[in-house]
């Protein structure tokens, strides 16, 4: 039997008191797909970084095609990738002030090629993916999804012995998760080891040869495919949760005691305290410009009415000042500050209220981060860590944290994709304080391209299809009836 591209022997991983990875063992064939599953903070990512030479293990030795690694001065990515090791992460590590051909020929033998040829090369690379994205955009002008279809192209480029994909689907629509599936299968028949990183589980159980479980450091389970059933594996990621979170049918919306109502492209809409309010259309859709132009990020100002009183938005700072707050889908980029804390990017927006005459109290800010850690089931290292360690759903339960903390304050909460990236258990946390907030008369909107986050989160939904909105109360057939308003597209009879 062929030894293994990559040989994990008792692997641990701390961050501080905190374990990481907990002796953990795992070989990845070769020509095998292996899907790594587990909650977040189950030690995932921590797993792909070690393999990868982003972070040092404590212990343990990891073996790549035979060849013991030495935890030295050259234990960082560059080298590992030059020993056919490529990673995919979940947030896009691109140069931002470079162009897409330049970012995929970056530190290759192709680098010092004329501008001519890295731009052929770099087309070459995404029309492997079936992209078409022009080569010589900057990156910088691009939104999430295709920055992270350019990453994607960037880490396939040149010799691989192995690839390991940390959430490559996250921001990529169906089309093309099933060409990204599609070239992974091939790339497997010629050889290649693959370890593919995801919270949708669906995708794991189509692509994957065998299925590896983490859960607090420690595998929990490893199988093939062939012998693994949807509900097993949801138990073995989160035992007792169930994977597809609803809001309680029995819920009773309360009447509404604040209203706001929106003017955009020639329609009103209105949307009430008390209950979640989705809006349903594909990747950049209509749906993101239009919660952007009610944070004041529209190339127009926004015309609102908050309880009958006008409010003209014009930027970020009216929008707050009138009791709206944002969540961006891409948090990396857009909403975490990486240097800083834990504690102080939750209580970034609120500095005003921990201070006492002019200085501010530790005290209070500890106080406040302790509650709506509580109330967010926040996991992973202390308060006073950088951001940057902890896993990418705890990072977005701290985007969510910084407003929810002070969810009075606030009139109106407009999130886009807020379970994006994030597990079964998170979810559950999530939904389970945004209808906790909606309930104590926040007015929530969530914009996404994804069926599973507007059903785990809506009370009623709207199906965006560019001008042309189509309302579709919840029912039932929900699912059904939005994905089919989506598809066959909407008529102005019925906008």
């Amino acid at each position: 039997m062929d030894q293994p591209i990559i040989s994990i022997r008792n692997i641990t991983v701390t961050y501080g008191l905190f374990k990481a990875l907990d002796e953990v063992t795992l070989s990845i064939p070769r020509g095998q797909i292996v899907g790594l599953v587990g909650h977040n903070g189950a030690g995932k990512s921590t797993l792909v970084n070690a393999v990868t030479g982003a972070i040092k293990p404590l212990s343990g030795e990891i073996v790549i095609d035979g060849k013991p690694m030495n935890y030295s001065h050259r234990w960082n990515p560059l080298h590992m990738a030059r020993l056919g090791l490529r990673v995919i992460h979940q947030e896009p590590s691109l140069v931002g002030t470079l162009s897409v051909a330049d970012n995929i020929t970056f530190r290759t033998d192709s680098e010092k090629k004329s501008k001519k040829e890295r731009e052929e090369i770099a087309r070459t690379a995404l029309a492997k993916i079936g992209s078409t994205i022009d080569p010589r955009l900057s990156v910088s002008s691009l939104d999430f999804a295709d920055r992270q279809i350019v990453d994607i192209a960037r880490s396939l480029y040149g010799p691989t012995k192995a690839i390991l994909l940390d959430e490559p689907t996250a921001a990529l629509g169906a089309e093309e998760t099933h060409r990204l599936h599609t070239l992974l299968l091939d790339l497997a028949k010629q050889g290649k080891s693959i370890v593919y990183v995801s919270h949708r589980l669906r995708d794991i159980l189509e692509i994957c040869d065998r299925i590896v479980v983490l859960r607090e450091g420690h595998i929990v389970m490893d199988q093939l495919n062939r012998e693994i059933t949807a509900t097993s594996l949801s138990e073995a990621v989160c035992p007792s949760i169930l994977q597809n979170i609803k809001p309680d049918e029995s819920r009773k919306i309360a009447p509404a005691n604040s209203v706001i109502k929106a003017f955009w492209q020639g329609h009103n809409y209105e949307f009430a305290s008390g209950e979640i309010t989705g809006l349903f259309g594909m990747a950049a859709g209509p749906q993101f410009d239009f919660v952007q132009h009610l944070y004041g990020l529209g190339i127009t100002p926004a015309e609102v009415f908050i309880n009958g009183s006008f409010c003209k938005i014009t930027n970020p700072a009216s929008a707050m000042k009138h009791g709206i707050a944002y969540v961006s889908s891409d948090r990396e980029m857009e909403s975490l500050f990486p240097l800083m804390s834990a504690l102080s990017n939750v209580c970034m927006p609120w500095l005003n209220n921990f201070s006492i005459f002019g200085f501010l109290s530790k005290t209070r800010m500890s106080d406040a981060y302790a509650f709506i850690k509580n109330v967010l089931n926040i996991s992973g290292p202390t308060m006073h860590e950088r951001i940057t360690s902890f896993s990418g759903g705890n990072k977005q339960k701290h985007v969510l944290a910084r407003w929810l903390m002070n969810s009075n304050r606030l009139k109106f909460l407009l999130l886009c994709q807020p379970l994006q990236g994030v597990d079964i258990q998170a979810r559950k946390d999530i939904s389970k304080a945004l209808r906790e907030a909606s309930d104590n008369g926040l007015i929530i909107l969530v914009a996404s391209s994804e069926i599973d986050e507007i059903t785990s989160l809506a009370d009623r939904a709207y199906v965006c299809h560019g001008s042309l909105w189509k309302e579709i109360p919840r029912s039932n057939e929900w699912e059904s009836k939005l994905f089919e308003a989506l598809l066959l597209g909407i008529s102005r009879k019925e906008s």
